[in-house]
């Protein structure tokens, strides 16, 4: 993989590959690499740096031209949180207080578990949650309702999520979701 010798000087943080188990019929897993240009701009919402990502997709579509390309119904994505979290947007997409306990229940199901949306219509949805170690990035973009599925998909996630968090602080979670730094130590409360 190309990434290997850049990822041999950084260490790599932990982080939860999360899917949705069997509750959809599962299209294709991969693990990849990214891995910006040294040349490159950054791009608001990317890794700065050589980041894991983990992808699982489902369903399928059909491009509407046989050399064209579509965007599966649903597909989870997981970085590592340090790697990019809220503060990766450089607070320019919507302030930190995009982050409130109100939202993050009617986008995610929780009052706990951070969770913003950064696109959010009939269009395409990307809604990204914050467990304190992992990023999850819910995008919906090729069924007929997007937001529905990424809530859908995000309130089930949060469900497997949530019992793993049950020593950390709401107030820590969405402390970690906007550190520039990333990566602190998750500690209980």
């Amino acid at each position: 993989m190309r990434c290997a010798p850049r990822l041999k000087q950084r260490h790599l943080p932990a982080f939860t590959a999360y899917d949705l188990g069997r509750s959809l019929p599962l299209t294709s897993v991969e693990r990849s690499c990214f891995a910006p240009s040294v040349r490159a701009l950054h791009r608001l919402g990317e890794p700065a740096s050589v980041a894991w990502i983990s992808e699982a997709t489902y369903g399928t579509c059909k491009p509407e031209v046989s050399e064209g390309t579509c965007d599966p119904p649903l597909e989870i994505q997981s970085y590592p949180e340090c790697d990019r979290n809220f503060s990766s947007y450089g607070g320019v997409v919507e302030p930190a207080g995009a982050l409130s306990p109100r939202k993050s229940f009617l986008l995610g199901g929780s009052y706990k578990l951070p969770t913003a949306a950064f696109e959010y219509g009939r269009f395409g949805t990307r809604l990204e949650m914050y467990t304190g170690q992992t990023t999850v990035v819910i995008s919906s973009y090729g069924s007929s309702d997007p937001p529905s599925l990424a809530r859908r998909a995000a309130h089930a996630l949060t469900r497997l999520i949530a019992p793993n968090l049950s020593g950390v602080s709401a107030a820590k979670l969405r402390a970690l979701a906007v550190d520039p730094h990333g990566c602190r130590r998750l500690t209980p409360k």
